[in-house]
């Protein structure tokens, strides 16, 4: 889509002057917009909103499908770019969006959208595209008028029985990755196969694809039904995951530790399930596999995983992950063990440090 002249300028929200619009949870759903910003979408919803590393961008998405892009400049919040989502599906006529994720600034200004249908596309800004840092750094908003954002890949088309129920680009130092959870447990890592050419059909392919089950917390049934590849297993299904961050500099000083054992910086993801539960999974090169490091829940409730979030490492010997199941927001502290030689069996011990409803 061709970006118009940046117009409806708004001031940004004078309690999170770096963060840009506010937002609130509207009864009907959707995110409903302050006072402050009503000029963004007057009287309408966000059905999602994101910002980029920077807090320079922001992208929202309305119930009509349409996204669009604002940048922070001169104080002012700028409208400078948006277009319409549309499905793969010939029978849905208009295409809400359920999800929007920048990825990591040193790769440029580029988006994953997950659609109401299921749908995970890419889309970038032309302008500012792989290896063009300076462009990126330079850029105002009278620029970013004369801006186009392409779709690169359509990773996944639209589907009526897979649910796509989270995604989250990897941290910069593993490539130009994403990886997205599937309702039924299936975890699918994409990757730019080239990334100066990123936008080109085809450079974005399936690098990895394992089943991150929740097994502690599985009846007979649900394990039948986890072996599909369209059905979701009622306590095995995935709700959100969460890449580890990229380790510090200290962590390299610990090279022989017990903790580098286990926490190194082999990719690893945190994943969460509808039965409550948080499986951490980490690839190993040597198996060529993902193998599960750790399971843990703190509620005895069936309540799901809305969310999880992994803090730096800032050096430290552990590793802690929040998580929010139902009310309740938790903290753990996860310590790995000596390398295990069965590749299947965990080797983190977990402990809840911290819990409040």
């Amino acid at each position: 889509p061709s970006c118009p002249h940046p117009s409806n300028p708004i001031q940004p929200n004078p309690i999170l002057p770096r963060r840009g619009v506010a937002a609130c949870v509207s009864p009907a759903g959707g995110m409903r917009h302050s006072h402050t910003a009503t000029q963004l979408e007057e009287g309408g919803f966000f059905t999602a909103l994101a910002y980029d590393d920077t807090r320079s961008f922001c992208a929202t998405a309305t119930p009509a499908g349409e996204l669009r892009i604002w940048q922070h400049s001169e104080g002012l919040w700028h409208s400078c770019c948006s277009w319409r989502i549309s499905s793969t599906d010939a029978a849905v006529a208009s295409l809400g969006v359920r999800q929007i994720v920048w990825c990591r600034a040193q790769h440029g200004l580029l988006v994953a959208v997950v659609g109401e249908d299921n749908s995970v596309s890419i889309w970038e800004d032309a302008l500012v595209g792989a290896g063009n840092e300076a462009a990126l750094q330079g850029r105002t908003h009278t620029t970013r008028g004369q801006s186009t954002w392409t779709n690169c890949a359509t990773l996944m088309a639209a589907s009526r029985t897979l649910h796509v129920c989270d995604v989250q680009f990897a941290p910069a130092e593993l490539g130009l990755a994403l990886a997205v959870a599937c309702g039924n447990g299936t975890i699918r890592i994409y990757q730019a196969s080239d990334e100066v050419a990123r936008a080109e059909q085809g450079s974005w392919q399936l690098l990895e694809q394992f089943q991150a089950i929740d097994r502690e917390n599985m009846q007979p049934a649900d394990k039948s039904l986890s072996n599909g590849t369209n059905h979701a297993a009622p306590t095995s299904s995935c709700t959100c995951l969460q890449w580890r961050p990229a380790g510090s500099a200290a962590r390299a000083e610990r090279q022989h530790s017990a903790v580098d054992t286990a926490f190194n910086e082999r990719p690893t993801l945190a994943v969460g399930h509808r039965s409550g539960a948080v499986t951490v999974w980490e690839y190993r090169e040597s198996h060529r596999q993902w193998v599960q490091l750790s399971c843990f829940s703190g509620s005895a409730a069936a309540d799901p995983v809305e969310d999880i979030a992994w803090a730096p490492n800032m050096g430290r010997a552990q590793e802690y992950i929040a998580t929010a199941v139902g009310p309740v927001v938790s903290i753990w502290q996860l310590d790995a063990l000596d390398d295990a030689a069965d590749a299947s069996a965990p080797c983190v011990r977990s402990r809840c440090v911290f819990s409040h409803a």
